[in-house]
């Protein structure tokens, strides 16, 4: 199932799958990072990198990993291969969302 908007990448995500970080505009040493969702609310939800419990990502925020907020749905495109988040016109990164956990 293709994630079409806003609301169904969130239950993706609740639901344990993992993204890959294809390409991060403003840190490119991310890219290609798996992360898990590790703390998820409704804003957004802490990441930690997949398989790697000691990275700074893992570890940052006192051990919940990294922080993504949500924002608003009209800052997301859904309409290629990979969904984008886009702020102030300007991409900030495409994730892939992979299979859930095992």
């Amino acid at each position: 199932m293709a994630i079409k908007n806003l609301s169904q990448l969130k239950k993706a995500l609740a639901a344990g799958a993992m993204f890959r970080i294809e390409k991060h505009h403003l840190h490119p040493e991310m890219n290609g990072q798996i992360r898990v969702p590790n703390i998820v609310q409704t804003n957004g939800l802490y990441t930690h990198e997949y398989g790697k419990p000691n990275s700074p990502v893992s570890t940052a925020n006192y051990g919940k990993g990294y922080w993504l907020s949500y924002g608003k749905a009209a800052d997301w495109d859904f309409s290629g291969s990979t969904i984008k988040l886009i702020q102030r016109g300007r991409p900030v990164f495409e994730i892939t969302v992979l299979s859930a956990q095992a």
